[in-house]
């Protein structure tokens, strides 16, 4: 009888911490972090480097997207769906894409495609392009739940993807759908958060992935506190953003005016030594990183454009998603040519 009840007693314990919420692996308290004037260009870069670029195909450059390939080469995706390609020495090799589909800024890295929307028989596809050949070689169908709300995606397998649903209607109730090549939902996280909405929003919200040690990670972009890693159907708790009394009501996510004061926080990246992140707040952007080290975190503020050099004498730019361990950003110089600026990320 004894025997028996332990058993059932080590049973409700196990239960117990099954049921518990997940934690975290790394929380980063933001009210502790150390505000400093700068970053030294050694202390962020590895190495730092610049690329001039002119104008490509006798057309101006509009919201540039800047990536470095697999293959050591430099692609341009501007609004609405212009794609170029150059060497890492600023010559223009050619024009991959041009047309009006959305450049839907997903690039996948071990296969060296990148994707647009367009509309296959009715059907919201992403056409991938070969960036080698620079012709359409595979066609995933957008999952048909909240296919308006669903603009980038992932994929984490041979013939698995993950997408965000950005909940653009206020009470949406998928925050996150798991799917095949053909479309086929294979499962979903729900939302379970709501906003009364105001206006117009912009459709046009990804949601953020990266890769790094061999996983995937995803986090809601402005919205989100946390970045989780991407398991099967299942999102597990990564990093974890305490912003105290400056996290963002989502609530009001439609009210600005309302959430004044808070932080929103956008990119994060990760190394093996640190986590990089921005934020956003009154109209203002910091970014810094969190030391894996030593716990501590480090931010500044993001100077104006004109103090950003095309040598990248400043390294005060956001680090970007999608890129590794470097971090690719678009700047204008002073004679207003683009100048594209790779830093690889201690």
């Amino acid at each position: 009888m004894e025997k028996k009840f332990m058993l059932t007693k080590y049973f409700s314990i196990l239960l117990l911490i099954i049921a518990l919420p997940l934690s975290a692996q790394i929380n980063i308290d933001t009210d502790q972090a150390i505000h400093v004037k700068s970053f030294a260009k050694s202390d962020i870069f590895a190495d730092v480097y610049s690329i001039n670029i002119g104008q490509g195909a006798d057309k101006p450059f509009s919201l540039i997207k800047p990536y470095t390939t697999r293959d050591n080469k430099l692609l341009l995706s501007c609004w609405p769906s212009e794609l170029y390609l150059y060497d890492l020495e600023g010559k223009f090799l050619k024009r991959i894409h041009s047309g009006d589909q959305l450049p839907v800024n997903t690039y996948d890295r071990n296969k060296n495609y990148f994707y647009l929307e367009v509309l296959d028989g009715g059907v919201p596809t992403w056409y991938g392009i070969d960036l080698k050949i620079g012709e359409v070689v595979t066609r995933l169908p957008k999952p048909s739940i909240y296919e308006k709300q669903i603009v980038n995606f992932k994929r984490t397998g041979a013939d698995e993807y993950v997408c965000f649903v950005n909940n653009q209607s206020g009470n949406d109730s998928v925050f996150v759908v798991f799917f095949d090549g053909k479309g086929k939902v294979k499962c979903t996280i729900p939302e379970e958060r709501t906003y009364k909405k105001n206006g117009e929003d912009n459709p046009y919200f990804q949601g953020q992935f990266y890769d790094y040690d061999g996983k995937h990670y995803f986090k809601e972009l402005l919205w989100g506190t946390t970045v989780y890693e991407i398991g099967d159907c299942k999102l597990i708790p990564h990093i974890q953003f305490d912003l105290g009394s400056k996290t963002p009501n989502y609530a009001y996510r439609d009210m600005p005016e309302k959430n004044k004061g808070t932080y929103q926080l956008g990119t994060v990246m990760e190394t093996d030594t640190r986590i990089y992140f921005s934020y956003n707040v009154n109209k203002e952007t910091f970014w810094g990183y969190y030391s894996k080290a030593d716990g501590k975190t480090y931010v500044t503020k993001l100077p104006s454009k004109d103090k950003i050099t095309d040598k990248g004498e400043s390294c005060n730019f956001l680090p970007a998603w999608d890129s590794g361990f470097e971090t690719v950003t678009a700047i204008q110089s002073k004679d207003k040519e683009p100048v594209i600026v790779v830093g690889d990320l201690k």
